[in-house]
């Protein structure tokens, strides 16, 4: 994926990706814990889902 229209912010554990799809935002949530998993959360119109697989 190219990461255009994506904003990144360092957290004090982990990184957060934004990518701005017009009336859709994705946030890519990287952990940097122990699993180094990585949380997606789509936000739309105030409300969101979170998605973490296991």
């Amino acid at each position: 994926m190219k990461k255009e229209n994506c904003k990144t912010t360092a957290l004090n554990k982990g990184v957060v990706s934004e990518y701005d799809f017009g009336a859709v935002k994705l946030y890519a949530y990287k952990t940097n814990d122990l699993i180094d998993d990585e949380v997606f959360i789509l936000v739309k119109n105030g409300k969101g889902v979170c998605i973490e697989l296991p």
